[in-house]
């Protein structure tokens, strides 16, 4: 029954208990505004039959904890809104974003979430996966799930980026594998797609954070008319806006040529590094398959 507040926060470096960083328990409403989310062990935020509010928020970097991490950020019961949020860069078993399960209702509008990876094998939902009733209120609007993967696949032409359940509306969005074409997409009539591509949104600098639109982006005045409009006057654009944020690098363990996926040019990659050109090795830690802090001969073999 408590009421939680956090405004201008930087939560980042934790092992938290069981592999949670925030952990709302039974009809808790939280409140976070402006917070930046780093770098925590296992999941940022786990929820149970509690409301979470997220406003102009960044989760970002969360690794995997393989006893207790379904995702960065899991919602159990109770309900969640999430505005101008950017989930990016983080690892999960179930999906890399998030997951709802058994809720109330969800809203997420002009929120990101890209760049995540799920350890499990591609079942669609890599960015977003919601179980719900019949009838549950659950509206994404104005939102970009991009370049989310299972096992380091895109889910591009294969399953949808988001899964819901029963009922609920995706509309004026940017969702890989779940434009016009997703044959899934057709497997609950209960939901409802509504202005949903699956196209590039051309963001300026993802790896480095950066998801600001480059010029040409369809997700530019492609928005929800009824929304209300950008800073500039102009129509609503999709996706997160947040200007200054601070360089957030992401790498995907494994994928030493960072080309979004695990496969044997990453081996090769890791062996030119090692054998002819170290330059060759832009990101260590991500030609670190083992995670044991240095690039050895064996992190090739572990792709391979």
């Amino acid at each position: 029954g408590s009421v939680a507040g956090f405004e201008d926060c930087e939560i980042a470096r934790n092992d938290g208990s069981n592999g949670v960083t925030i952990y709302l328990d039974y009809e808790v409403s939280a409140y976070f505004r402006h917070c930046r989310i780093y770098d925590n062990f296992g999941s940022a935020i786990n929820s149970i039959l509690s409301r979470v509010i997220l406003d102009d928020c960044v989760i970002s970097g969360h690794t995997l904890d393989p006893d207790f991490t379904v995702a960065p950020l899991e919602v159990v019961g109770g309900t969640i809104v999430a505005r101008n949020c950017l989930v990016y860069g983080n690892v999960g078993a179930s999906t890399g974003g998030m997951i709802l399960s058994s809720i109330d209702g969800a809203f997420i509008s002009n929120t990101v979430i890209a760049f995540n990876n799920s350890t499990a094998s591609l079942a669609g939902g890599e960015a977003l996966r919601i179980s719900n009733q019949q009838g549950v209120p659950i509206t994404i609007e104005n939102s970009i799930l991009w370049a989310n993967t299972s096992r380091g696949a895109r889910s591009a032409g294969l399953l949808p980026s988001v899964a819901l359940g029963l009922s609920g509306e995706v509309r004026y969005s940017i969702v890989e594998g779940g434009g016009p074409s997703c044959v899934d997409c057709s497997r609950h009539p209960g939901v409802h797609f509504d202005h949903v591509i699956d196209a590039d949104p051309l963001f300026q600098d993802p790896l480095s954070g950066n998801f600001n639109l480059r010029p040409g982006s369809p997700a530019i005045d492609a928005g929800d008319p009824a929304s209300p409009p950008d800073i500039d006057g102009s129509r609503r654009d999709m996706g997160s806006w947040l200007p200054g944020l601070a360089p957030h690098y992401v790498f995907r363990r494994g994928d030493a040529n960072a080309d979004g996926s695990l496969d044997l040019s990453d081996a090769v990659r890791i062996l030119i590094g090692l054998f002819q050109d170290e330059d060759a090795l832009t990101c260590l830690d991500a030609a670190d398959v083992d995670d044991n802090g240095l690039v050895q001969i064996t992190d090739a073999i572990s792709i391979l």
